[in-house]
């Protein structure tokens, strides 16, 4: 499929520097300090996803290091690759990460 979908209950926004664009079930709110509408600009350069790359460089949860081999009683393998991207337990996350994501 050729298409990118993005889906919030709220709202999605997009913003860099003091510019940003916001859409809502209101509509949506363009801010900047020049809007080109239909003029100007031009597409970036997609690049490849770098998620196999991420994936192989993740740490084996049996030993912490890359590419181990499994043992008898190692978990099996993830059925969804989104459980490697879910959040680690709060007893690993130090407690001055545990401050700066709580605000």
């Amino acid at each position: 499929r050729n298409e990118i979908v993005l889906e919030s209950g709220g709202k999605i926004t997009l913003k860099v520097g003091s510019s940003f664009v916001v859409i809502h079930a209101g509509g949506v709110d363009i801010v900047g300090p020049k809007i080109n509408l239909n003029s100007g600009g031009s597409p970036g350069t997609p690049v490849q996803t770098q998620q196999p790359a991420v994936l192989k460089a993740l740490p084996d949860e049996n030993d912490g290091i890359s590419g181990a081999k499994d043992t008898e009683d190692a978990e099996p393998p993830r059925r969804n690759v989104q459980d490697a991207f879910n959040p680690p337990p709060q007893d690993l996350v130090p407690p001055q990460v545990q401050r700066i994501f709580s605000r």
